[in-house]
């Protein structure tokens, strides 16, 4: 018997990969695990780059994030991509795993800075002055450590990653693979693997849940939120190839962003608590009891709906595993979207529609107010016929996700036609909108199959409630939590379309209005 010793390249570049990291799905595990991650290895270097550059004077807070999750991310995928797939890349090699550790505890110390800062929005609800007076203070303070840790962290980490990255490439860029002469050659594709793993992944998230829900503890809730984060990380490269992925992936990426945000609220409770703001700290660590309860029974309610999302994800990455698309455009997963060709509108369904019921409250209801929730930044170019809207949405670890939009007919069922934009055209449009802009933070409730969406405005006394449906015809059955909350439905009321409502930017030392 006589043993091959093969030796192969990748390539070395995100210009040189396959045509897509669609075609990665179908190609050898070993092969197609490099791509991908030489692809996020790619994406580190450049994110790690534009943070060093934007940590220097004149650059705006909100920059200086973005660079920084994006570093955070690519490191992140960077792990998991090593760690799933350390059988098919055979890469044992401890010094890479320690300096990529020491990397994601520095990113990790300023995100949760953010984080926290983020957290303490909230207390603008808290019930007594006392409690929002120390959540003054402790933001205070969090806004000091993040505008002195900025200059450390770019150095330190660019120090990190550029001794690791050219190691690591040069490692991921050629492979070995020995095989016996005479046997057949069959190799397992990435799809196919990851199929078989996204298969046997909703098990394991329901136990982590389970045992979460059990014992509340801090180490369950950090096995289950480990296990969320691994699995969307594993997915996400993959998230554009199909539909019915991006929809498990999204079901799985709100769990993960559900107990970080548990996470974050108890870390705040303790250093709350350590700084001698005892009020602020009971407040911080019931929130955190209602989000827990919140997420558990989310996942409860919609185990059902889940398994259909899990089963047509698992049936996606089959069929892709087997064909590869030879026409798809060239492009990394790391393009910014802008780049790329716009996405055809789905077969078969005619426009995309926006068909929703909108309700004005007279409150901010308490079941709404300890949900996840966002900051939204909307702004309308100048127009008649065609009035274009662009937001930013940054949620509540720092990151941020710019879009336009198009909207079209009538306020309860238009159509819509949206896209992500590239966060550099959108500052270079944003000034154009300073005559008709709002400001608002969104909290995301799911109930059932529904997800209502409930609008505190910043920049006005107004807070609105919103849902999207399916058919014009669908009957609401408003929830108990928001009912008492209610004034009246304001769906047909053009007052309360948010391109009327628009108004001249009140920020006036806001660089971007500028």
């Amino acid at each position: 018997m006589l043993t091959l010793i093969e030796q192969s390249a990748t390539p070395s570049t995100p210009s040189s990969l396959y045509p897509s990291l669609r075609e990665a799905l179908s190609l050898p595990t070993h092969e197609g695990a490099r791509v991908v991650a030489l692809a996020w290895l790619h994406e580190l270097d450049a994110s790690v780059a534009a943070l060093g550059e934007r940590v220097t004077g004149g650059v705006e807070e909100g920059e200086r994030r973005d660079a920084l999750h994006r570093a955070s991310t690519a490191l992140r995928q960077l792990r998991v991509t090593l760690r799933e797939h350390r059988a098919e890349l055979r890469l044992d090699d401890r010094r890479t795993r320690r300096a990529l550790r020491r990397a994601r505890r520095l990113t990790t110390a300023m995100l949760t800075r953010y984080a926290r800062n983020e957290a303490l929005a909230m207390v603008h609800h808290a019930p007594s002055p006392r409690t929002q007076a120390q959540a003054e203070r402790l933001r205070e303070q969090l806004e000091h450590d993040i505008s002195r840790g900025h200059a450390s962290l770019a150095d330190r980490l660019d120090t990190v990653i550029a001794r690791t990255s050219a190691r690591l490439s040069r490692r991921l860029i050629r492979y070995t693979v020995v095989r016996t002469l005479g046997e057949e050659r069959r190799d397992e594709t990435l799809g196919l693997l990851m199929a078989r793993r996204v298969g046997n992944e909703l098990a394991r998230l329901t136990d982590e849940v389970a045992l979460f829900d059990a014992l509340h503890a801090k180490r369950t809730l950090r096995r289950a939120r480990r296990r969320f984060e691994r699995h969307c990380a594993m997915l996400s490269p993959f998230r554009d190839t199909h539909d019915a992925i991006a929809a498990w992936l999204s079901v799985t990426e709100h769990g993960a962003r559900s107990l970080r945000s548990v996470r974050d609220t108890l870390r705040l409770a303790a250093l709350a608590k350590t700084r001698g703001h005892g009020a602020l700290a009971n407040l911080l660590n019931d929130s955190a009891a209602d989000r827990s309860h919140l997420f558990v029974e989310t996942w409860r309610h919609g185990s059902d709906a889940f398994v259909t999302l899990q089963q047509a994800a698992v049936q996606a990455l089959e069929t892709l595993a087997m064909t590869a698309d030879q026409h798809a455009p060239a492009h990394s997963p790391m393009d910014t979207p802008s780049s790329h060709t716009p996405h055809a509108l789905p077969a078969g369904h005619g426009l995309p529609m926006e068909i929703e019921r909108k309700f004005l409250l007279h409150g901010l209801p308490p079941h709404a107010a300890v949900a996840e929730s966002v900051r939204i930044e909307q702004g309308w170019l100048p127009g008649t016929l065609i009035r274009e809207r662009l937001r930013r949405t940054t949620s509540a670890d720092g990151s941020s996700r710019c879009t336009r939009t198009i909207k079209v007919g009538a306020s309860n069922a238009r159509v819509e036609l949206e896209e992500p934009t590239d966060p550099a055209l959108f500052a270079a449009l944003w000034p154009l909108t300073v005559n008709a802009r709002i400001r608002k933070r969104r909290h995301l409730v799911p109930d059932g199959a529904l997800l209502w969406e409930v609008d505190v405005f910043l920049d006005r006394d107004l807070v609105l409630a919103e849902v999207e449906l399916t058919h014009v015809d669908q009957l609401v059955v408003i929830p108990t939590w928001l009912a008492p909350f209610v004034v009246r439905d304001v769906t047909n009321e053009p007052a309360y379309l948010n391109s009327v409502m628009a108004q001249r930017d009140a920020a006036s030392n806001d660089p971007s209005a500028r």
